[in-house]
């Protein structure tokens, strides 16, 4: 990074925070403000972290989905 300009540590969440995010994504994929900023409080994050983490999430969630589309394809009959 440039001088003087620090990059902002990766933040780890425990797994305990990722079931608690998990259970909340498998209930909805776009959690509002009021419920990002709870978790983030929960977890001792900033919000924005929390949103980077469902936006992240939602992205694993496509791609599994297109790999699983692609397994199913590749194994129907032909």
């Amino acid at each position: 990074p440039p001088q003087g300009r620090r990059r902002r540590q990766r933040t780890v969440f425990t797994q305990t925070n990722v079931q608690q995010l998990d259970s909340v994504f498998m209930h909805n994929q776009y959690p509002d403000i009021e419920l990002r900023e709870t978790l983030a409080a929960q977890m001792g994050v900033p919000e924005s972290r929390i949103q980077v983490w469902f936006k992240n999430r939602r992205t694993r969630a496509r791609t599994a989905h297109r790999q699983q589309f692609k397994l199913s394809e590749s194994s129907s009959s032909h």
